[in-house]
């Protein structure tokens, strides 16, 4: 029974070591921030539900694999609802685009002249080569009459490279060698 234990831990062992190189993906990392005008469905800010039209949008900052983008146009389907939950290339830039995945709005300090309205949710950056990456954003625009501003950002966040698989490998076979040594006989 023994020797046919280490070589189930030798295959367990190299299944987990492929996994973690296989894991070496060239991902997206980084940030991006739009900025522009935009006409809305509605001019009350708490009774709006779309984006009917986008204008003058582009790239305000851009970092990591980004970077090099202010200042380029971006392109954003139209019209925008704000309770879609998926939406293939939200929006376009420099080669990368973003598939939303998920989305929830909500309004700060609704019925006043300070309103603004948010945003949030998920999605997967992709282009220029780079695997698809899960990403988070947000969209922010204040009352209409404040002159019709947003501002959209985007982060990707760049998936464990397969580290954790190894060292769960590693582990299992420290484990095996210390049951050989102290276990039972």
């Amino acid at each position: 029974m023994k020797r046919k234990t280490l070589p189930r831990v030798g295959a367990s062992l190299l299944v987990a070591l492929g996994l973690a190189s296989g894991a070496n993906a060239a991902f997206i990392s980084g940030n991006v921030l739009f900025g522009g005008l935009i006409t809305l469905d509605n001019s009350v800010l708490d009774q709006a539900t779309q984006v009917n039209s986008w204008g003058s949008q582009t790239v305000t900052l851009g970092d990591g694999n980004f970077t090099g983008l202010t200042g380029n146009p971006v392109s954003f389907v139209t019209p925008w609802q704000f309770a879609d939950q998926t939406v293939n290339n939200l929006w376009s830039v420099g080669g990368f685009t973003f598939n939303l995945t998920s989305s929830m709005m909500y309004m700060d300090n609704p019925n006043t002249n300070a309103a603004s309205l948010h945003v949030i949710g998920t999605g997967m950056v992709m282009g220029n080569g780079y695997d698809p990456t899960p990403g988070t954003w947000s969209f922010t625009t204040q009352e209409p009459s404040a002159g019709n501003r947003f501002t959209f950002s985007a982060s990707s966040a760049v998936p464990d490279g397969g580290t954790t698989v190894a060292m769960f490998g590693f582990s299992l076979l420290g484990l095996y060698g210390a049951r050989r040594k102290f276990g039972s006989r």
